[in-house]
């Protein structure tokens, strides 16, 4: 009797199995550990932004620092008529101490600004070493009182008095906050003044805001707190035809009246136009 063989035919269905269940088990990728682009993106950003600042922060240091490029060189710009070039270059050896990055310019400014006779200071760098000062003086143009004096723009000054002081400028009294008014209305009265060949040195207004002038042939002018323009226009015409002559003798004229006005004379009394110490014209 023939022995029976075994057949393949058996074994191929479990080695397809066995195939079956291999290819069913996952396969490990490495690049499924590692996160995806859309997570990188935001962290690597942060990270920039964190060195910005952190290198941001060690530079703005350096730059701060006083021995980072020290100012070597002040060039200085503006006239000198009241100021000692003295005192600004003391001020300026004393306070110019730092870098070209650290040097506080706004502190500097107030601090020269302080000086006696200094109105506007203007501070620029120049690199590397370098600080350009552009001061500009005051301008006196009346004094104020006794011991003080008004610029241009109407601002109230007053340098010591064991300095330098203006000579020959005209005077302006009155109450703190009219320095602007009073200096358009002396402005104004002595372009009249100059047409009659009278020149305006002072003027005074009192608490009342009554207005007195002097001028310098030492004539005193009444003026009042009224229609003080009208009055003085009439004053210059009448001056030239009437009271020109006799100019010198005329002490004060009262020019409060409608019609006129009254003058007192200087002794000795003239013998023209009114005998006595007091006329009205």
């Amino acid at each position: 009797m023939a022995k029976r063989t075994k057949t393949k035919r058996k074994q191929k269905p479990r080695k397809q199995a066995v195939s079956r269940r291999r290819s069913q088990q996952p396969v490990v990728d490495v690049r499924d550990w590692l996160p995806t682009a859309e997570l990188l993106r935001p962290v690597l950003t942060l990270g920039f932004l964190l060195l910005l600042a952190v290198a941001a922060v060690r530079g703005y240091s350096w730059m701060m620092r006083p021995d980072t490029l020290p100012v070597k060189h002040v060039t200085v710009s503006g006239e000198f008529r009241y100021l000692a070039p003295e005192q600004l270059r003391q001020v300026l050896a004393e306070r110019v101490r730092g870098g070209f990055f650290s040097l506080d310019l706004e502190q500097l400014r107030k601090e020269l600004e302080a000086l006696p006779w200094v109105y506007r200071v203007a501070l620029r760098r120049g690199w590397p070493d370098r600080l350009h000062v552009a001061f500009e003086e005051q301008v006196p143009i009346a004094r104020w009182g006794e011991s003080a004096y008004l610029n241009r723009y109407g601002e109230v000054f007053a340098p010591p008095a064991d300095g330098v002081q203006p000579q020959g400028l005209p005077q302006i009294v009155g109450e703190p906050g009219r320095e602007k008014t009073l200096i358009e209305d002396f402005i104004r009265y002595d372009r009249v003044l100059r047409e009659t060949g009278l020149m305006l040195v002072k003027l005074e207004e009192d608490a009342r805001q009554d207005q007195h002038l002097e001028l310098g042939n030492g004539m005193q002018l009444v003026l009042g707190r009224d229609a003080r323009d009208a009055r003085l226009m009439r004053f210059a015409r009448i001056f030239s035809r009437t009271l020109a002559s006799v100019a010198p003798q005329i002490a004060a004229l009262d020019l409060r009246y409608s019609n006129g006005f009254s003058v007192r004379w200087n002794e000795p009394e003239p013998l023209s136009p009114k005998r006595g110490k007091k006329g009205h014209v």
